[in-house]
This record gives structure tokens, sequence and C-alpha cells, in this order.
């Protein structure tokens, strides 16, 4: 389970294959296991040095600074940050759903690292798109909650996302 320390917290990624950089960027309430069901991977690993995370609170990447507000541009940051720390100067950008919006943000505010930008279902919003409140975290959490108190597939469903969402340490803090 490599992780590497990117600004402030510590981040889940992982690199297949051989070739220029292609870096995937997933939506909201997905991690880097995510890739695999779309059948991207195995069609791409044998042309492109595939680099895979999780943003800042999903998956297997740390939360950061409680209280701090989400936003596009902070998952931006923390993908140029990523780039970086794994010595890698640019590379061709693949957004899918708000991993689109934090593509669009990355190639805005640092344009020498994206040589090729790729979206799938993204969006490109305006000022209110871009940042995720306190407030909606809240929101999902009751959601998923809501959804767990119910039972049957309902259950499965929120057992199946909180995990994307939230942090290992969240999880058991929070159970």
């Amino acid at each position: 389970m490599p992780k590497i320390k990117v600004r402030d917290i510590e981040m889940y990624y992982e690199i297949r294959g051989e070739g220029h950089p292609l870096l995937l960027i997933m939506g909201f309430l997905g991690n880097a296991d995510c890739w695999d069901p779309l059948y991207l991977i195995p069609n791409l690993v044998d042309r492109f040095k595939l680099i895979l995370f999780e943003n800042r609170g999903s998956g297997r990447t740390d939360f950061g600074n409680p209280g701090e507000d989400f936003t596009i541009r902070l998952m931006a940051d923390d993908t140029a940050a990523l780039l970086d720390a794994l010595g890698i100067e640019h590379a061709y950008v693949l957004g899918y759903s708000m991993g689109g919006m934090i593509a669009q943000e990355l190639a805005i505010n640092y344009p020498e690292k994206v040589d090729k930008l790729i979206l799938t279902s993204a969006y490109c919003g305006g000022k209110e798109s871009a940042l995720f409140p306190n407030q909606a975290t809240e929101a999902i959490i009751n959601i998923a909650s809501a959804l767990d108190e119910k039972g049957g597939w309902d259950h499965e469903i929120a057992n199946m996302y909180m995990p994307n969402i939230f942090t290992d340490e969240y999880m058991v803090e929070n159970q």
C-alpha cells in the first residue's frame, strides 16, 4: 500500500506500466480501485506509466486539517504536489467526473505539468461548483447513516461507498 507525503497529507498512489506518464484522477465517491472495473487499466498499462491515486479524504489518503473546506483548487494543488513528489515533471491527465474538475484546475494553475488533458463526464462549473464545504460532507454522512439504518440493499450500498469517501481512521473513529 504505497503512500507518499504530499503537502500536509499522506497520499495513497499506485504506478502501473511504463511509458509516458498518464495521471488518472477519479471522481467523487471513487478511489484508485474504481479504475479497474472500467477496463481502462488493461487497455492502457502496456502503453503508459499509469499514476492512480486517491484524493484527499478518499479511501486510503489522509483527510488533512479538520474543518478545512475541500475545494477543487485544494485537490488540484495536491495533485500537482503528487507529481512533484514522484519526480514527474509533466503528464497526460485524464479526469473523470469530479476528477475532471480537478484536472481542469490543474491545467489552469499548472499548465507546465499537463501535456494533454482528457475529460470525461466532467463539469466546468463556476465558483459555486468548485467549493466542497463541510456541510456537504455532513450531508453525505447523514445520507449514508440513514441508508445504513435501513439495512438490506441500501445497507450494502452504504458499506460499499463509505470506505471510498472516508479514510480508514475516520471510519474507525466514527463507527
